[in-house]
C-alpha cells in the first residue's frame, strides 16, 4: 500500500491539500470562547417580601417551597438563606441535567405549593443561571459636579441605557446606583392636633383622590365610545391642592403640609475610585462576538463624551479582555510549542529536508483536526486549544520514528521506495499500539463525575483527533514526501558519539541493576507516602490581577456609616482601580447578592502579584479596624469562576438552630484547638422588638390594623401612595425624621373612635433583642454556620466528633475533593488495565506487557516525589496529566520491546546483543520523541492567563513524567527484560 501511493505523489498531496482547505475553512466558521458550552446546573428561587420578618418568611413560605423542591430529579443540593423581606433557595443539580427540563419542573412545583401559602403572597421568581448572563463588562459614570443628580440619572437610564440596547448583540442593560424622585409629605403636627387630624386622615384623603377608575364604553345613538378618566392627581401642584374636610371645615394640604420633589432615599449607592456613580452592566447575547460589541460601545461612549462634556467612564471586568489574553496566550504556547519541537528534531537529524518534512505534519495534523472539531461542534476554547497544545509535541512522534526506521533501511542499501515500503509498514504496528493506548487512557475519563469530566471533554477530543490524523499523515504523507523529496542518508550518520554514550551508561547501569531494581522500588514506596502529604484541591489555582473584598460589617449601621466605613477602605488602594458597591444595589442579575449592612469593594490591580498584596492588606487592616466584621477574598465574576467555583465555602460546620447559643463557645473551642485556622461564625444583631398592648387597644377603643398602619406611617415602613404623572410614577411618602425612636414615639398620637387623641407610646412595650441576619437551611433543617479556613480537616473533624454534644454536621467543597480523587484512583486503575489488554494484544503474550507497565509506578511515583518538591498540587489538571501520562510514557518502551522482539526473531542476535542493537536503533527516536512532547509543553509554564494558569499543573506533571520514563524507557526496562526473559529461557 505504502509503495503504491509514495508513486502518486501528485494524488496524495493533492488529497491531503483539499483536507488541509477544508479545515482552514473550518476554522474561520469556529465560534471563539473563553470556555466550551456548557449549561450550570443551577437554578434560583427568589422571593421579595418586605412586609415579612426573615423567621416569618421561613415558617410561613420557603420551608414548605423547600420540601416541595425536594421531589425534583437529579437534585444534589438545596440551600436557602433568609432575611428579614427577602429570601433565596438555590438549587443545585448533578452535572448533565437538562436545566431547561429542571426549570420547567420547579415551576410546576412551585405552583403547586401557591395554593399553601399565604395569600399575599407574591410567586418567587425561578431565575436559570446562564453563561451569557454575566456581564460583558462594567461601566462605570461617575456623577457629575453641580449638576442636578436626579436629572443625570435619568438621563443615564432614559437615554444611555436605552441607546445602549439598541445595539443588535446587546441583550440587556442592568444598573445600579441611579438616583429616583419622590414626593416628601413634611406635615405640621402642631396644625394637625389643632384641626384634630391624625396621619391616617391624610393618607385616605390622598389615596382616595389618587384612585384609578379606568375606562369604560357608553353608546351614544349609534356610535359606541371609549371613556377614560384622568387621575385628579397628576403634579406636586395638584397635591397642595387637595381639599380635606374637619369639623365642617374644608382645608388644602398645602395648609398642614410642606411637599416638595426630592431624592428618594437609597437602601446602596456605588462608588468608583471614591465618587458616586451609575454602574452599567453590559450583556450580550449568547452569539454575539464579544470583541465587535465592545468596539461599538466604546464608539457610543466616546462619542457621548464628544457631545456632553459632563460624561466621564470607566470600563472595568471586562471580559472581552479576558478572552483575548487567554486565547492568545494559548495560541503564542501551540506556536512556540511547534517551533521548538521542529529545531530538536533539526538538532538531532541535521538534514534540513527531512526537519521540513516533519515540520510539515504539524501544521496538516492541526488544520485538518479543525475540521473534524468543527463537525463535532467544539468551538475554539482554552480547553480545546490546551488538548492540542498537549498534543503538538506527540503529533511529530510518530514521523520521527518513522523517518529513523526508513533512514536505517536506506543506510542497508535499500531503494529509496523500498525502504519507504519497508520502513513505514515494520513500525505500523508498534505505532497503532502506541495510538490506541494514548487513546485507551481517556476513554475510562467519561466515568468523572461533575465538572471534571465536563472540562475535560473538549481537550480529550483535540488530543485524540490530533494524535489519529498526525498518525495517517506520518504513514502516507511523510513517505510520499520523503520520496518526492529524494532524501539521501550518509551511512556515518548512524555511528555516532549518542549511541556510543548510550552503550557506555547502559552497561555500566546494567553492572548495578540490582541496585538499580532497588532504587526503582524505593521510589515507588516514597511516592505512595508522599502522596498522603501532598495539598489536594478541586481546581488549580487561578490568578487574576482583580479580586472582590466582600464585608458584613455585623453591626445595626445606617448606609452613611457604611459608606464612610468603605471610604476608609479605600485609601489602601492606592494606584489602584477600585469601585464599591455599598448596601444593597439595583442589578437584576446579579447572583451573589450583598449583605443590608455589607459591602462589595471591587480591586483591580497591574498584576496577579500585586492583588494578592492589596487582598492580604485589606484583610488585616478590616481585621484590625473593624473586629466584628465578617470578610472573605472573593474572585471577580466571569464565565470560568461560574462554571467552575462554588460560593460554598471549603469547609464548614452546621450547628442546628436549637444550638445556636453555642455556636460562639464551639467557634471558640475550634480556634483555640487550631490556632493556624481562620474560624468564622456570623454574630447576632441587636433588633428592637415592639409589643401591642391588646388590653390597652381595648380599652382606648384602637382598632389593630389600624395601630399597625399608624407606626409604618410615623416610621415611613411604607409609602401612601404613587403619583401616576406623564412621563413617570413618583412614590408619594411622609418626610423621614432624624430623631431617634424614644422621641418619635413619645411625640406621636392617633385618634380613637371617640375622637379622643391617645399617646401611641401607652399601646405599646419596647424590648431590646438579638437575632441572627439570616436564616440558613439545607434539606429542611436549620442551621448556623461556622467557616472554617484550615489545612486541618481531617484533625478538626475528629476533634469536634470526639468532644461534641450537639448534632453538628460537617460541609463544603472540601469533601467533594476526597471523592474526587477516590474517582480518579479507580480510574487510574481501570486505565492500567485497558493498556495491559491493548499491550498483550499486540505482543501476544501476558508477561511482556506487565515490563512495559512496571514503568507506570516508577514514574508516578517520581512525579507525585517532584511535584511535593514544587508545592504541586493533586487537583483535576494534575491528575489528568497524571493519566494522560500514562498512555505516553510507556510508547518508547512499547518501541523498544518491539525492536529487541524482531531482532530476537531473527536468530542472528544472542538476548543481550538484541537489548543492545535495539537501543543503538532506537535511541534517537526515543531522545527526540520526548524532548519535542516536553519542550512543545514547556511554553505553557511561562505564560500567564487562565487557560495556562489552568493547564500548568498538566503541563509540569507530563514534562516530569517524560524525564522520568524516558530514563526508566532506556535503562529500566530492557533491564527488566533481561531479567525475566532469562529467567524463562533458564
Amino acid at each position: 500500500m505504502v509503495e503504491f501511493l509514495v508513486k502518486r505523489p501528485i494524488a496524495v498531496f493533492m488529497t491531503f491539500l483539499a483536507f488541509v482547505l477544508l479545515g482552514i475553512t473550518s476554522l474561520n466558521l469556529m465560534p471563539v470562547s473563553l470556555m466550551p458550552e456548557i449549561e450550570v446546573p443551577y437554578l434560583k428561587v427568589q422571593l421579595d417580601e418586605p412586609n415579612y420578618t426573615a423567621k416569618e418568611l421561613e415558617k410561613l413560605v420557603i420551608q414548605p417551597i423547600r420540601r416541595q423542591l425536594l421531589q425534583v430529579g437529579n437534585l444534589k443540593d438545596i440551600q436557602s438563606t433568609t432575611q428579614n423581606g427577602n429570601a433565596v433557595i438555590d438549587l443545585y443539580f448533578e452535572y448533565g441535567t437538562d436545566v431547561a427540563y429542571a426549570f420547567i419542573e420547579v415551576n410546576e412545583k412551585i405552583d403547586r405549593i401557591l395554593s399553601v401559602l399565604p395569600k399575599e403572597i407574591n410567586r418567587p421568581k425561578l431565575i436559570k443561571s446562564n453563561p451569557s448572563d454575566i456581564p460583558l463588562c462594567y461601566v462605570h459614570i461617575p456623577y457629575p459636579k453641580n449638576s442636578s443628580q436626579i436629572a443625570f440619572s435619568n438621563y443615564i437610564k432614559n437615554t444611555v441605557r436605552k441607546r445602549l440596547e439598541q445595539n443588535e448583540s446587546v441583550a440587556f442593560v442592568d444598573m445600579t446606583g441611579s438616583i429616583s424622585p419622590e414626593i416628601s409629605i413634611a406635615l405640621n403636627t402642631n396644625k394637625l392636633a389643632q384641626l384634630n387630624l391624625s396621619i391616617s386622615d391624610i393618607e385616605n384623603a390622598i389615596k382616595s383622590n389618587n384612585t384609578q377608575i379606568g375606562n369604560f364604553k357608553i353608546k351614544n345613538g349609534h356610535y359606541i365610545y371609549d371613556v377614560l378618566f384622568e387621575p385628579s392627581l397628576q403634579t406636586v401642584d395638584d397635591l397642595n391642592n387637595l381639599y380635606l374636610t374637619t369639623n365642617d371645615t374644608r382645608i388644602q394640604i398645602k395648609d398642614i403640609a410642606e411637599i416638595s420633589l426630592v431624592r428618594k432615599a437609597q437602601k446602596g449607592v456605588f462608588l468608583n475610585q471614591g465618587e458616586k456613580a451609575i454602574s452599567l452592566a453590559i450583556v450580550s447575547k449568547a452569539d454575539a462576538k464579544v470583541a465587535t460589541v465592545k468596539a461599538e460601545i466604546l464608539s457610543y461612549l466616546h462619542q457621548l463624551q464628544k457631545d456632553n462634556a459632563t460624561i466621564s467612564f470607566t470600563i472595568q471586568q471586562d471580559q472581552s479582555d479576558l478572552l483575548h489574553i487567554a486565547i492568545n496566550n494559548l495560541q503564542n504556547s501551540l506556536l512556540i510549542g511547534a517551533l521548538l519541537a521542529i529545531f530538536m528534531v533539526y538538532l538531532f537529524i541535521r538534514n534540513y529536508k527531512v526537519a521540513f518534512i516533519i515540520a510539515l505534519v504539524i501544521p496538516f495534523s492541526l488544520i485538518i483536526s479543525f475540521l473534524f472539531l468543527y463537525l463535532l461542534g467544539i468551538s475554539i476554547n482554552i480547553v480545546s486549544l490546551s488538548g492540542l497544545i498537549v498534543g503538538i509535541g506527540m503529533m511529530i512522534d510518530n514521523s520521527i520514528i518513522v523517518i529513523d526506521n526508513i533512514s536505517q533501511y536506506r543506510i542497508k542499501g535499500d531503494t529509496i521506495v523500498e525502504a519507504c515500503a519497508k520502513g513505514t509498514y515494520e513500525i505500523l504496528r508498534p505505532l497503532l499500539s502506541s495510538l490506541l493506548t494514548t487513546c485507551a487512557v481517556f476513554i475510562p475519563l467519561i466515568y468523572l463525575s461533575g465538572i471534571a469530566g465536563i472540562l475535560f471533554f473538549d481537550q480529550a477530543l483535540a488530543i485524540i483527533i490530533s494524535l489519529s490524523i498526525s498518525y495517517i499523515v506520518s504513514i502516507i504523507l511523510l513517505p510520499t514526501l520523503y520520496v518526492a523529496f529524494n532524501i539521501k542518508i550518509k551511512e556515518k550518520s548512524q555511528k555516532n558519539w549518542l549511541t556510543n554514550s548510550y552503550t557506555r551508561s547502559f552497561n555500566f547501569l546494567f553492572k548495578g541493576k540490582i541496585l538499580l531494581s532497588i532504587i526503582g522500588i524505593a521510589i515507588v514506596i516514597l511516592g505512595g507516602f508522599v502522596v498522603t502529604k501532598i495539598d489536594t484541591e478541586k481546581l488549580p489555582e487561578i490568578r487574576y490581577n482583580d479580586f472582590n473584598f466582600v464585608i458584613n460589617w455585623n453591626e445595626n449601621i445606617a448606609l452613611a456609616e457604611s459608606e464612610r466605613r468603605t471610604s476608609i477602605l479605600e485609601k489602601q488602594l492606592k494606584n489602584t482601580l477600585f469601585s464599591a458597591s455599598v448596601g444593597e444595589q439595583d442589578f437584576l442579575r446579579s447572583k451573589r447578592k450583598i449583605a443590608k449592612t455589607g459591602v462589595k469593594l471591587y480591586v483591580q490591580t497591574t498584576t496577579p502579584k500585586e492583588a494578592e498584596q492589596y487582598a492580604q492588606k485589606l484583610l488585616l487592616y478590616t481585621k484590625q479596624q473593624f473586629p466584628n466584621a465578617v470578610f472573605s477574598i472573593q474572585k471577580s465574576e466571569n464565565l470560568f469562576e461560574q462554571l467552575f467555583s462554588s460560593t460554598e465555602a471549603d469547609f464548614y460546620l452546621k450547628v442546628p438552630i436549637k444550638h445556636a447559643a453555642q455556636t460562639q463557645t464551639i467557634a471558640k473551642k475550634i480556634a483555640t484547638q487550631f490556632p493556624k485556622s481562620l474560624v468564622t461564625v456570623e454574630k447576632q444583631k441587636q433588633v428592637l422588638q415592639l409589643e401591642i398592648d391588646q388590653r390597652k387597644l381595648a380599652t382606648y377603643k384602637i382598632d389593630n390594623s389600624a395601630l399597625i398602619q399608624t407606626l409604618k406611617s410615623i416610621f415611613n415602613a411604607n409609602q401612601i401612595s404613587i403619583l401616576k404623572s406623564t412621563n413617570e410614577y413618583l412614590p408619594i411618602v411622609l418626610k423621614k425624621t432624624n430623631e431617634d425612636f424614644s422621641t418619635i414615639i413619645n411625640k406621636s398620637f392617633m385618634t380613637n373612635k371617640d375622637n379622643i387623641r391617645i399617646p401611641i407610646a401607652n399601646l405599646i412595650n419596647t424590648k431590646e433583642a438579638s437575632d441572627f441576619e439570616n436564616i440558613y437551611a439545607d434539606l429542611d433543617e436549620n442551621y448556623i454556620p461556622i467557616n472554617i479556613t484550615t489545612n486541618n480537616h481531617e484533625a478538626i473533624i475528629n476533634f469536634i466528633n470526639t468532644n461534641r454534644q450537639e448534632e453538628i454536621t460537617f460541609d463544603g467543597t472540601y469533601f467533594e475533593q476526597k471523592t474526587f480523587i477516590k474517582e480518579l484512583l479507580i480510574i487510574m486503575l481501570i486505565v492500567v488495565l485497558l493498556l495491559y489488554f491493548v499491550l498483550a494484544a499486540q505482543f501476544e503474550s501476558l508477561v511482556q506487557p506487565l515490563i512495559i507497565l512496571c514503568e507506570i509506578p516508577i514514574t508516578v511515583g517520581g512525579s507525585i516525589i517532584v511535584m511535593y518538591l514544587f508545592g504541586i498540587s493533586l487537583n483535576i489538571m494534575s491528575m489528568i496529566g497524571m493519566i494522560i501520562m500514562l498512555g505516553i510514557v510507556i510508547n518508547d518502551s512499547i518501541l523498544k520491546i518491539d525492536t529487541i522482539n524482531k531482532l530476537r526473531n531473527e536468530g542472528n542476535n544472542t538476548l543481550l546483543e538484541a537489548i543492545h542493537h535495539a537501543g543503538n536503533r532506537r535511541i534517537n527516536a526515543i531522545l527526540m520523541t520526548s524532548f519535542t512532547t516536553i519542550l512543545a509543553m514547556t511554553p505553557v509554564l511561562f505564560t500567564s492567563g487562565i487557560g495556562a494558569d489552568l493547564q500548568k499543573p498538566l503541563a509540569f506533571v507530563v514534562i516530569i513524567a517524560m524525564c522520568i520514563g524516558t530514563f526508566v524507557s532506556l535503562y529500566i526496562v530492557p533491564i527488566l527484560y533481561w531479567l525475566l526473559t532469562k529467567q524463562k529461557t533458564s
